[in-house]
């Protein structure tokens, strides 16, 4: 079976790239398509494929809002050619989008939660959501779109809490925290593998939207002071200093993911940073 990836050089792409590797699928990076399509272009031959993984995306959300205009163009323009390449090879595209409920109106959130948003990324993210179905639907692309609520692991990059304190404490130093009380639903990146395996492990008869979470919520500061036992020469600095427009609290519904592919988080919070910190320490 042969699976093509877009933003294979980026965190959960790179992540994904390496364990679909260990299990001997047959890789193909799509990223010079991606890359080359800075304007509109017929992409007449592609590879064969039975999946498309589109990971490619500008993900900051602090530089989203600094250059909303380079996330909307990357983001959707990306989104663009992932589809044209599913529809001109017949394969199956898994879209890996994001959160994109903004404030909750209830929790835990499903699939059917409205969708609202509170900064340019995770804008630019639901319109590529949405331009995915309409196309989808016109051409008969069959379209799994995944809606991660904060996937975590190791070597993931800067201006994450989880990263960030942990390296903060791997180079000795005190640990800073901006929000203590931000509260979150996390995925660790060995879980998220464990499911996209399982997706392309089974035919795909419909497309489908999808929550991706453990279902529990972890606040900044539990998180915090988690990771703090495994660094006891670090101090714990809390700032008290929440970016605009912040979400207080999320959880996850995933009982459709459960129920389609029989798939739950085996990692705990904990269990996920332990996991992280030990392997650094390697």
């Amino acid at each position: 079976m042969n699976i093509g990836i877009t933003g294979c050089n980026g965190w959960i792409g790179s992540q994904v790239f390496s364990f679909l590797k260990s299990k001997n699928f047959k890789l193909i990076n799509l990223d010079k398509f991606t890359r080359q399509y800075s304007k509109f272009k017929t992409i007449k031959k592609t590879p064969k494929m039975s999946f498309i993984l589109h990971f490619a995306s500008k993900t900051s959300i602090e530089r989203s809002f600094i250059n909303p205009f380079e996330t909307y163009f990357n983001n959707v323009l990306n989104t663009l050619v992932a589809l044209q390449l599913a529809y001109k090879s017949k394969a199956t595209l898994v879209i890996i989008s994001s959160y994109v409920y903004g404030k909750p109106e209830k929790m835990p959130i499903n699939e059917q939660h409205p969708t609202k948003t509170t900064n340019p990324y995770m804008s630019s993210k639901l319109i590529s959501d949405k331009i995915s179905y309409e196309i989808s639907k016109s051409l008969k692309i069959k379209t799994i779109i995944l809606r991660p609520f904060n996937i975590y692991g190791p070597g993931l990059k800067h201006g994450m809490l989880i990263s960030d304190l942990i390296n903060q404490g791997l180079k000795k130093k005190n640990l800073i925290l901006k929000d203590p009380k931000s509260s979150r639903d996390y995925v660790y990146i060995k879980d998220f593998n464990f499911l996209i395996h399982k997706i392309l492990k089974k035919k795909v008869e419909k497309n489908n939207i999808y929550n991706i979470g453990s279902g529990k919520s972890y606040s900044n500061l539990y998180i915090a002071k988690e990771i703090s036992k495994y660094f006891k020469k670090s101090k714990l600095v809390i700032l008290k200093k929440p970016r605009n427009n912040e979400v207080k609290k999320v959880v996850s519904s995933c009982k459709k993911v459960h129920n389609d592919y029989k798939w739950k988080v085996k990692y705990s919070i904990n269990q996920g940073i332990k996991d992280i910190i030990e392997n650094n320490k390697k």
